[in-house]
């Protein structure tokens, strides 16, 4: 009888671990998607206001804010996992360098939207499509340069 039970909890702790595990994988796997249409709805946004404003009304710099923290969020966790962090490095220090490319890279389009929107003529389609083209670039970009996480040649 209590080798039964041990092996109940056995079973019951390697499951707690395997769905702990595929949440993990869950968030870091649908990070870039979520950074992705955040960052793409913020600088749109950004680009041609009307955007937020007409279905949300008051509400839409609330909306505007959590685009802009789901950014953050999303690529910090695709820097976090990228083959550029070393794998001896201590996790806070992963994070911090995770963080301060994620901020970075979002004022740094920002910034570039913010400039861009002034040569830009009044046209609210033409805005808008630069504002999600220039994110689309930007995401292939940083794609291009962080590669995969099971890529070969990983820097040690």
């Amino acid at each position: 009888m209590d080798q039964h039970a041990k092996g109940d909890a056995g079973i019951s702790e390697q499951r707690n671990k395997s769905q702990s595990a595929g949440a993990c994988s869950l968030c870091f796997n649908n990070a870039p998607y979520v950074a992705a249409f955040s960052c793409g709805a913020f600088n749109t946004n950004l680009m041609s206001p009307l955007i937020l404003n007409r279905p949300f009304g008051t509400k839409s710099s609330l909306v505007q804010n959590c685009c802009f923290t789901l950014a953050h969020v999303g690529v910090g966790l695709c820097i976090y996992k990228s083959v550029h962090q070393r794998k001896d490095l201590e996790t806070y220090k992963k994070v911090l360098i995770s963080a301060t490319g994620s901020v970075l890279f979002n004022y740094g389009t920002l910034l570039l939207l913010a400039n861009v929107k002034h040569y830009l003529p009044r046209s609210q389609i033409l805005r808008c499509l630069t504002g999600a083209g220039v994110v689309a670039y930007m995401f292939w970009l940083g794609k291009e340069y962080l590669g995969e996480p099971t890529d070969v040649n990983q820097v040690d």
